[in-house]
């Protein structure tokens, strides 16, 4: 997440794993390079549909021709749905040097650093502090990439990571009750996600919050903004982010008006750090994030502006929410607005009246920084439905009966 995509960050490393007999062990392991290195020119990537049609222009369908580029790998975690990706994931690999997958899994350093009490701390070459659960996630966002020599920092992350998955096959996991306390609210933070290619496993993994799916609206309301970094560098764990959505509800008509305002700040150093951290690829200022982000709602965006001006946005579909995405140029120390503006028809609001449930959907990218949220629904009359504020992390739900008194606050997981 140093360098955001739509599952948290990008790729750095991976590891190919063998279940058999009840033995875990690592049979190959390598950085994205090698992946995108791999396979030649006819590499082909066939689905699923509306994940193509989101990105398939970042590397998977080259020209049109349906062929992936050489850095197609770099890419693969554009979108939010894990699910869709472990499925693009799975068809790759085998074209890039890889045998058949069963399954996919992704963590970040959260993850890495949590393993940590169980393997013991990993050495890091040339530092002379060992890694451990107090200091691993800070060393891996930030701290591996003051060293100028990438070649080096590049070894160090392989080394962090190597060490512990080989650890943790190697017999160092605690008991399943104790595992689940520990990795269970990273999962839900979307931190720690698993695919699996057969369904009922893909079944257990959806009980167990690690599936990573876009959420279903179900004919509710819904709202989730999502950063990827454009620039290539290292810059998102100095991006903040705030959300404020406010929503008014005709329960009688079902039509639904609302407003999302986000601010984006930066406050990243300009000093410090190699170029291909503060730097960039996209002839900006030392220091600016370049970032783009995607509004995910259930009502379609009437107008967008960008601190007052207004802006154009391209439009797709994911998931069956409605996405709409901009370009934000984010300069050092600068804080931004960005405000949407909604309006359409939702079936929950329209059963209000008839004793039914107004339903909200939020769901929040899990970045460095976590994001800070504000969410008020009334109906015409000025009654409130939803109230909500606070850090916002994972998936939440929000819902109320028709029948909702002036005042009333509702928040759920």
């Amino acid at each position: 997440p140093a360098e955001a995509r739509g599952i948290a960050g990008f790729m750095g490393n991976w590891f190919e794993l063998s279940a058999s007999d009840g033995q875990l062990s690592i049979v190959r392991s390598g950085r994205t390079l090698d992946l995108n290195q791999a396979g030649g020119d006819n590499r082909r990537v066939t689905g699923p549909d509306e994940w193509l049609d989101q990105y398939g222009r970042f590397g998977f369908d080259a020209g049109g021709s349906g062929t992936t580029t050489s850095d197609a790998w770099s890419n693969i975690t554009l979108s939010p749905d894990f699910s869709s990706t472990a499925e693009v994931i799975a068809e790759l690999y085998p074209q890039s040097g890889g045998g058949r997958l069963d399954g996919v899994f992704a963590l970040d350093p959260e993850v890495i650093a949590a393993l940590l009490p169980y393997t013991g701390p990993v050495s890091v070459a040339g530092s002379d502090i060992p890694l451990d659960a107090s200091n691993a996630t800070d060393f891996l966002l930030v701290g591996q990439y003051q060293t100028a020599d990438d070649g080096v920092r590049v070894d160090m992350l392989e080394s962090v990571s190597g060490a512990v998955i080989s650890r943790i096959f190697g017999g160092a996991l605690p008991n399943p009750a104790i595992l689940a306390r520990d990795l269970g609210p990273l999962a839900r933070k979307g931190r720690l996600l698993g695919w699996s290619a057969l369904e009922p496993e893909q079944d257990l993994f959806r009980a167990a919050g690690l599936a990573g799916e876009l959420p279903m609206l179900d004919g509710g309301d819904g709202v989730g903004v999502v950063f990827t970094n454009v620039a290539a560098n290292k810059l998102d764990p100095y991006l903040g982010r705030s959300v404020a959505y406010r929503s008014s509800v005709d329960p009688e008509s079902g039509i639904t008006q609302s407003t999302l305002v986000v601010e984006v700040s930066n406050d990243a150093p300009t000093t410090g750090f190699p170029e291909g951290v503060i730097g960039n690829y996209t002839d900006d200022p030392v220091g600016t994030n370049r970032t783009r982000m995607s509004i995910y709602s259930a009502l379609p965006i009437v107008s967008a502006s960008v601190n007052g001006e207004s802006v154009s946005t391209r439009s797709g579909v994911e998931g069956g929410w409605i996405v709409n995405s901009l370009t934000l140029a984010i300069a050092p120390g600068e804080r931004i607005e960005v405000a949407i503006q909604f309006d359409g028809w939702l079936a929950s609001a329209a059963d209000l009246d008839r004793g039914g449930a107004h339903r909200l959907v939020r769901f929040t990218q899990p970045l460095v920084l976590d994001e800070t949220q504000s969410i008020t629904v009334n109906d015409v009359v000025g009654r409130e439905l939803v109230v909500a504020a606070g850090t916002s992390t994972g998936i939440s739900r929000f819902m109320t009966t028709g029948q909702a008194s002036e005042g009333s606050v509702l928040s759920s997981d």
